[in-house]
């Protein structure tokens, strides 16, 4: 059995997914925004194909691609989000055995909720502020409960 490896890699003219079988490597380009600034793989409407979110920072949306489950995806819409959107990060945050979306923008933290159905709620800012760097959710403490630990990014001297 062929060992599989997928990357996902976006770039000024759009997304690429590179797939390796043995020692071969194939590209496929897809579209994307031109300045997305980060990207998110997770499965959102639950049917077991992996979805791929895109944070377009000059437009302040979130870009959904749905997966085919074949390496091919369909634009399946945009979204509003945080302002200047610079990192989206997967993962149940609120503790419902889903996969959220969180998004560190310009003035902030913001959680999108994912809906039974695959579709993203308005993002709620969870955190005010405009130092943060990144973030992570994980139940650290056993609990059953997610918990988020965020990386702060200190203002640079003037």
């Amino acid at each position: 059995m062929a060992a599989y490896r997928r990357w996902r890699c976006f770039h000024d003219n759009g997304l690429s997914i590179l797939t390796r079988s043995g020692r071969e490597w194939t590209r496929r380009d897809m579209a994307a925004p031109r300045f997305a600034a980060d990207l998110a793989v997770l499965d959102f409407d639950a049917d077991g194909h992996a979805d791929v979110i895109l944070a377009d920072q000059t437009s302040g949306v979130v870009s959904l691609l749905r997966g085919n489950g074949d390496g091919t995806f369909e634009t399946a819409g945009t979204r509003p989000t945080a302002r200047g959107p610079q990192r989206v990060i997967a993962a149940d945050a609120t503790g419902d055995k889903r996969l959220d979306l969180l998004v560190i923008g310009d003035d902030g933290l913001f959680l999108h909720r994912v809906t039974a159905d695959g579709h993203l709620s308005p993002p709620e800012l969870v955190w005010p502020s405009q130092h943060i760097a990144d973030v992570a959710v994980s139940d650290i403490n056993g609990d059953g409960r997610p918990i988020s630990s965020s990386r702060i990014a200190a203002p640079a001297p003037r």
